[in-house]
């Protein structure tokens, strides 16, 4: 389930303002630019480790587990979701200031946002910075442990870094590299268990988390683009338990068409954790995930030839995703499933 949280969903949706597959352009013109893209579906998740969102008061998780030596029961919940970008461009020296959040966080369970500067620099390519942060806090249980009573949640926040440099030396080599620290406001993992308190600190879930992405887009034809990437992960928690090193591979595809656009992703992948986990049910295992995952994205635009609004830059979108993280302790297998319908204006 940490992987969930780090990279593999948020690696596979691809989720753009204007489905540009290479790195997004600065604007020619100064001022004002972005889009939003409001958002409503379901989401079926089946995992032991999210309880929900604060804000909206949803809950992905089941509050109750009855037992810590099997799967986790799904639970369908209704979403809504706003994704959004927003910034101001200084056309003469090819910068621009944003702020905006994305599905691809959306979907990993952080809601984060970034705040950053985006600046191209000739034949270098174009770079990136920001300054990430947790809009809208997931909440996990305080102690995810604990069966056969209603379990309580917490906020879990993140804060962090993201650099990007994309179009490498004018190629399609494209480097993400993420830094981010997770606390959790009221960290109990173990508490309900006859646990030491050193066993009880394999489980901290507080901790740093980095992700890096190297990606190379391609043309195949004047409409179809793909690309392959590799990541690479690194949870070091406060506990040995819970911290891993992973990797995944992802093969992004799209097609654009002048109504029509579609993107998807396939991706898998793996992650090997430090320590063996220390409750007596898990058999003294150290948990090992496989990962799977599956979407894609279907953009259609301005399909009633509206004529308001700037109706030429409005577009439908749908998403479905799928995922799963089979893990060889029964109780970290993760399993989700989304769909999600929505609108998108661009300005």
């Amino acid at each position: 389930m940490k992987f969930i949280k780090g990279v593999l969903i948020a690696t596979v949706v691809v989720f753009t303002a204007n489905l540009a597959f290479a790195f997004d352009p600065i604007p020619k013109e100064s001022g004002f630019s972005g889009y939003i893209g409001p958002g409503i579906g379901a989401v079926k998740y089946k995992g032991n480790m999210i309880a929900g969102i604060s804000k909206i008061n949803t809950d992905f998780g089941e509050a109750t587990t009855k037992t810590l030596t099997g799967e986790a029961e799904s639970n369908t919940q209704g979403i809504g979701m706003l994704n959004f970008e927003i910034g101001y461009n200084f056309a003469n020296s090819r910068t621009r200031v944003f702020l905006g959040s994305t599905l691809q966080d959306f979907i990993q369970f952080d809601l984060a946002q970034q705040f950053g500067v985006r600046q191209e620099i000739g034949n270098l390519g174009v770079v990136s910075a920001g300054f990430l942060f947790s809009g809208m806090p997931m909440t996990v249980w305080k102690d995810p442990y604990a069966t056969n009573v209603v379990r309580e949640d917490t906020n879990r926040d993140s804060t962090g870094a993201r650099f990007v440099w994309g179009k490498i030396l004018n190629t399609g080599f494209q480097l993400q590299l993420d830094f981010r620290t997770i606390d959790i406001d009221e960290e109990q993992s173990g508490a309900s268990l006859p646990l030491t308190a050193a066993q009880r600190q394999q489980l901290d879930r507080n901790g740093d988390y980095f992700k890096g992405e190297l990606q190379y887009r391609f043309k195949v034809a004047s409409k179809h683009r793909l690309a392959p990437a590799f990541l690479y992960t690194i949870n070091d928690r406060d506990g040995d338990a819970m911290s891993s090193d992973g990797y995944a591979f992802k093969l992004t595809y799209l097609y654009l068409g002048e109504t029509v656009s579609f993107a998807g992703n396939a991706l898998f992948g793996k992650a090997d954790f430090d320590a063996v986990n220390p409750i007596t049910q898990f058999n003294n295992q150290t948990q090992e995930d496989d990962h799977y995952g599956l979407t894609g994205t279907l953009f259609y635009k301005n399909p009633f030839d509206w004529e308001w609004f700037g109706s030429d830059k409005i577009s439908f979108y749908g998403t479905v995703a799928y995922f799963t993280a089979d893990s060889n302790i029964d109780f970290y297998t993760t399993e989700l499933t989304m769909g999600v319908l929505g609108i998108m204006y661009r300005f």
